[in-house]
């Protein structure tokens, strides 16, 4: 089956940073990384869901005093795009392929990366999004179940407004969240992780570091 539509989780796949998420680079930028884990750990026990866990992320956040300027500036320096990441893009509109990104990252992150970087997608959704006051101080935010299976909703979406089967459908992926779209769509791509269920659940492992590898594989 033909591709048509590529979707690509954002952090660690397409935007990296020093620490594996921008959760964690915020965690780690404001001090409060044990506390960060202990809500991480009763998330994946099950004890709430991923709504609830980043809506006390960001209470944590609050308590710890994150700003806008503040979470601006972090970002500013710390992010970058994958290596081949333009490449990839030109090469996938070439082909006449539509590009999402779909992601349980933080909106805030995304509008950053993308104004930085000049690098634009057809259909954007992400996760949460922080939201902040006139002086800059954090507020709360907008908090969804758009990760793990949340993710194949949203591009079952993304298709149906297209007009493009789930089967038409790529997704490059680095993380355990998004092993469900891995299932879903026709061909999946695990890139930049060392972890063997991501792995294992992809069509195809992207070793090299270089994200338009992925472009060898839809021809």
């Amino acid at each position: 089956m033909k591709v048509r539509m590529v979707g690509l989780d954002f952090d660690g796949t397409v935007a990296h940073y020093k620490y594996p998420s921008v959760w964690e680079l915020i965690a780690n930028e404001l001090g409060c990384v044990d506390e960060d884990e202990r809500l991480k750990k009763a998330f994946f026990s099950g004890e709430f869901d991923v709504s609830t866990w980043s809506r006390r992320c960001v209470e944590l956040y609050k308590r710890y005093g994150l700003t806008e300027q503040g979470l601006n500036d972090m970002l500013s320096r710390d992010m970058r795009p994958a290596n081949g990441t333009d490449r990839l893009l030109s090469g996938l509109r070439e082909r006449g392929m539509k590009v999402a990104v779909v992601s349980g990252s933080i909106r805030n992150a995304y509008d950053i990366f993308a104004a930085k970087f000049g690098l634009h997608f057809d259909f954007v959704s992400i996760a949460h999004g922080l939201e902040f006051d006139g002086t800059g101080a954090l507020t709360g935010g907008v908090f969804t179940n758009r990760d793990f299976h949340g993710k194949v909703e949203a591009m079952r979406e993304m298709c149906s407004a297209s007009g493009i089967g789930m089967d038409e459908c790529a997704f490059i992926g680095n993380d355990t969240n998004d092993i469900p779209v891995f299932r879903s769509v026709g061909r999946s791509f695990a890139f930049n992780t060392d972890k063997r269920d991501v792995i294992d659940s992809a069509s195809v492992n992207i070793d090299g570091g270089d994200i338009s590898a992925v472009l060898g594989y839809l021809d």
